[in-house]
């Protein structure tokens, strides 16, 4: 899961070039007098902040949904297992005090 989310977060870095390339022919918009730096800082922001929330939107959908595949397959998720090691726990301990006790 963790080599296809960094596969997901690597094409986000496209975003960051798109984003490089719009400041560049904005900034090109503010030498010629079609836009102020401003406008063009502005529109930059709105760009980021629409980026941000689908990034998040995509990042949660995807894990949503690979969660959901991993839950029809058999094996154990890190619940099951956290789960696992916390009923080996109380065992353990139920075996220390009856050990103490037959003493």
């Amino acid at each position: 899961m963790e080599a296809i989310l960094r596969l997901i977060w690597e094409g986000f870095g496209a975003e960051d070039s798109l984003l490089g390339i719009c400041r560049g022919h904005l900034k090109e918009l503010v030498k010629r007098g079609k836009l102020t730096e401003l406008d063009v800082e502005g529109v930059l922001s709105a760009i980021e902040s629409d980026l941000a929330q689908r990034r998040e939107m995509l990042r949660n959908g995807f894990k949503r949904e690979v969660q959901r595949l991993l839950s029809l397959l058999p094996v154990a998720t890190i619940d099951d297992i956290k789960m696992l090691e916390r009923r080996l726990d109380a065992l353990e301990e139920g075996i220390k005090k009856a050990s103490s006790i037959s003493l």
